[in-house]
């Protein structure tokens, strides 16, 4: 389709598109466009069925001159996407709303299966946009970046890449908060990933714990928290929100609501997360018993509040390590359970099954380096037992841990998310995806 702006766009070479300027139907035919054939670059990009007339204002030519070849043809596809709807396989245009009950799905019993991840200051962020590729081709349902501005890259930008590169699978932050991030800013940068992504995005968020310590500050109050999703929520859905400089504010750019995720263990979150969520991120282990007290507490909240547990996805998150060698195994997952560890460690009352941990609990807190969190070469993973990671994480065979995520399904888990070794990745989802993904998915068609 035709937009005309006031200025006629300068020459511009970009890789990866095909220029023959055109000039449209009006009085002077003042109004010059740009036919652009995006090929080769993005996976969506299909020169036999998507060729369509296109115009970028002149004043991005400059900026977009000055980029990378990557970075410039991932905002012209941003831009395409904008322009040609449909034609792009866009079935959100911006301005409209999404369908927010396809997350809620309460007929979808097909168990879910997410990855995941943090981008370390070693790894390039082009990698893990490769990485999330490949989780989507290896049957993974939806992808949860580390939101910790300190020792990670920053994972709305790995998000903004990921969506551009992918069409299935979800995109979520996993997850952010509300201390570092206002929950204005949430919802607007959620929104534009939501638009980007054809309507793939997820908020996790939580009351910050890494990411805000070692700046100083706290993490927010059950309160704070519980303010900031319903902040969000409204906003995403453009309606107003008391506070403003002028009385209560709104955000021009919504597109309708986004699903939220609270990342939660003890019990006044978990209650919460049965208040207000449209899912709960269960952040215990890979234990019975652990996940069976979490969902209880779960419940309590959505009973107070009148709610259905079917309006409210369970997500177990949990390290894995799948090997024959079970001490590898350990050694493989013993950073994600150290991290743990060290946030068990500042509950005010651990319940009783936790009691026998205490002790290694407190000596994760003391070992714990946050610039080295969820590091695999941590040197504080010593501070946890074998025993301990056996509690919390799936280690062993494929064998062994499909049957202990099916045990815990029977719990009402509509998902995992798992947490594994960066070391030799690929190699790792493959095992997974032969291992766990498809005997799931196999069980429930």
């Amino acid at each position: 389709r035709h937009e005309t702006h006031a200025a006629a766009p300068v020459c511009m070479a970009a890789q990866g598109i095909e220029r023959s300027p055109r000039f449209c139907a009006g009085a002077g035919n003042e109004h010059r466009h740009t036919r652009l054939q995006a090929f080769g670059h993005l996976v969506r990009f299909d020169p036999t069925r998507h060729q369509r007339t296109f115009c970028i204002p002149a004043a991005l030519h400059p900026t977009l001159a000055l980029l990378s070849s990557p970075a410039r043809a991932s905002i012209l596809h941003i831009l395409l996407v904008n322009s040609l709807g449909s034609a792009f396989e866009q079935p959100y245009p911006s301005g409209q709303p999404r369908d927010y009950k396809s997350y809620n799905n309460t007929e979808d019993t097909e168990v879910k299966v997410g990855l995941s991840l943090g981008i370390s200051q070693r790894e390039p962020i082009s990698h893990h946009v490769e990485v999330v590729q490949q989780a989507e081709a290896l049957g993974f349902d939806s992808v949860w970046t580390a939101d910790v501005q300190l020792s990670m890259k920053d994972c709305f930008t790995a998000l903004t890449l990921c969506a551009v590169n992918t069409s299935t699978i979800q995109l979520a932050t996993g997850v952010t908060n509300p201390i570092t991030r206002h929950p204005s800013t949430i919802a607007n940068a959620f929104t534009a990933l939501d638009e980007i992504s054809n309507g793939r995005a997820l908020i996790g968020i939580g009351t910050g714990w890494t990411g805000v310590y070692p700046i100083g500050l706290k993490p927010a109050s059950i309160k704070q928290l519980e303010d900031a999703i319903i902040t969000i929520r409204r906003l995403c859905s453009g309606e107003e929100v008391p506070g403003g400089e002028k009385g209560p504010y709104r955000m021009v750019t919504a597109r309708g609501p986004i699903p939220i995720y609270i990342a939660a263990n003890q019990p006044r979150m978990l209650q919460l997360s049965g208040r207000v969520a449209d899912g709960v991120i269960l952040m215990g282990g890979a234990n019975e018993e652990f996940t069976s007290w979490q969902i209880e507490h779960v419940k309590r909240g959505a009973e107070e509040a009148g709610r259905s547990m079917d309006d409210i996805k369970l997500h177990l998150w949990a390290a894995i390590a799948v090997s024959d060698d079970r001490d590898q195994a350990i050694d493989d997952v013993s950073h994600w359970v150290a991290s743990q560890a060290e946030t068990f460690s500042k509950w005010r009352e651990l319940p009783d099954f936790l009691q026998p941990y205490k002790a290694e609990f407190d000596a994760a807190s003391k070992a714990y380096d946050r610039l080295e969190h969820m590091s695999q070469h941590a040197s504080h993973k010593g501070a946890v037992s074998p025993e301990l990671v056996d509690y919390l994480a799936f280690v062993g065979s494929a064998d062994q841990c499909l049957g202990r995520i099916r045990q815990l399904q029977t719990l009402g888990l509509d998902g995992v998310t798992l947490a594994f070794r960066a070391g030799g990745r690929a190699e790792r989802m493959k095992t997974l995806s032969e291992g766990i993904i498809k005997p799931l998915k196999a069980a429930t068609t």
